[in-house]
């Protein structure tokens, strides 16, 4: 009796070629493999071999799909490149200690630098992410699409942002931008990038004498849509109310300097040196030790320089 191997297959036609490091990639809008069928912008539940129960929506990882591809590798050929979103309890606890999240319901955009080039061998099956605001109801949100989809529906809140040695959480979705159409399950399903970072093609919306930003001679300058003039006085206002606010970010970017990383299951991308104790933040031992020496050093300098302007004036 012949084994029958389950392969992934594309669908659709070749969208372009490449070659990176003496290897063609030929990359594709959309696969199907075994039950699981998906195209780039959508999301997928990622097998954890690290789990207790790997074969489970509970024992995988979320992930979106941001490119797919063949190699001319014969032993795993399938490959994606995808965007990670990380369950509540994966993130450093530090991060989201004062969040109320839904740890079943919710993740968390993780921009951390994972290993993002995986098998598509590895997707458990297919899934829904719904961009939400901060004060938006995970629970509510989900429940929109109750009844319409047959596949495990998370929602997103809140992104990690940062490096394998200092993170900290932002909005999912900027407070200015609009909210994802999700009364479209197409829009739901393809969730884009756009909605994750700096929110172009989206409209922004400012209601009358909500304050606006605007760059004036290098200095930041808060005015309202009705453009009222500001005063010397107000300026020196501004400008010593920036650099106190530069100075409390010196503080907290010292502080994320100096704090450790929760485990994960996701590996660091190989060119990433691993997480260094706080306990030897002092001592030279590493090449990785001597970059957080030398950022903190940095942050440190950028206070005192901040807080002479201060005292000279």
């Amino acid at each position: 009796m012949k084994l029958t191997i389950n392969r992934p297959k594309w669908i659709g036609e070749v969208v372009s070629y490449s070659h990176d490091s003496h290897m063609k990639k030929t990359f594709y809008n959309e696969f199907i493999f075994g039950s699981v069928q998906g195209k780039v912008g959508e999301f997928v539940l990622v097998s954890n071999a690290d789990a207790v129960d790997p074969d489970t929506p509970e024992g995988c990882d979320v992930a979106e799909i941001i490119k797919l591809f063949e190699t001319e590798d014969n032993e795993d050929p399938y490959r994606a490149i995808v965007r990670w979103y990380s369950r509540p309890h994966d993130v450093p606890k530090r991060t989201i200690r004062s969040l109320q999240l839904d740890k079943k319901l919710e993740v968390i955009l993780d921009e951390r630098p994972f290993d993002n080039d995986i098998s598509i061998e590895t997707f458990f099956s297919s899934c829904v992410v719904l961009g939400a605001k901060i004060d938006d109801d995970p629970v509510t949100e989900a429940k929109k699409l109750e009844g319409h989809v047959s596949v495990p529906v998370f929602v997103c809140r809140y992104k990690l942002v940062g490096s394998a040695y200092s993170a900290k959480i932002e909005p999912y979705l900027d407070v200015s931008e609009n909210a994802v159409n999700k009364s479209s399950l197409k829009s739901a399903f393809r969730a884009s990038s756009r909605d994750s970072s700096s929110g172009n093609n989206v409209a922004k919306q400012n209601k009358s004498n909500q304050p606006l930003s605007s760059k004036v001679d290098g200095i930041m300058k808060l005015c309202l849509k009705t453009s009222f003039p500001l005063d010397v006085d107000t300026e020196d206002n501004v400008l010593e109310a920036n650099r106190e606010k530069r100075r409390k970010e010196c503080d907290r970017e010292i502080n994320e300097l100096k704090s450790n990383l929760s485990p994960v299951k996701r590996s660091f991308r190989n060119d990433f040196a691993p997480p260094i104790e706080s306990s030897h933040i002092n001592h030279i031992t590493t090449k990785a030790s001597e970059a957080l020496l030398g950022r903190t050093s940095y942050v440190l300098v950028k206070k005192l320089n901040l807080e002479e302007v201060i005292h000279k004036k």
